[in-house]
């Protein structure tokens, strides 16, 4: 199945791109597609990992499944006061 990414801020300047499409198998996970990312944008890994991944704007931690065609998109926590 499909799953198009949307990168954001930082994460998108480090991939070179704000969004992509990946293939991944029908049972896949937000686990999954972090896993994937960290393998199609290897400089972009130590982001990927601090990022929160998010579905039809809720947080969804790394066990939701992930449907054909949904978007996912990748938000960096932001620190200050």
């Amino acid at each position: 199945m499909q799953v198009h990414i949307r990168l954001n801020g930082a994460l998108a300047t480090r991939a070179g791109r704000g969004r992509l499409t990946l293939e991944l198998p029908a049972e896949a996970t937000v686990a999954d597609v972090m896993e994937r990312l960290k393998q199609e944008l290897p400089d972009a890994r130590p982001l990927i990992e601090r990022a929160v991944a998010v579905i039809a704007g809720v947080h969804a931690p790394a066990a939701h499944p992930v449907g054909a065609g949904q978007e996912v998109a990748l938000l960096l926590p932001m620190a200050g006061g």
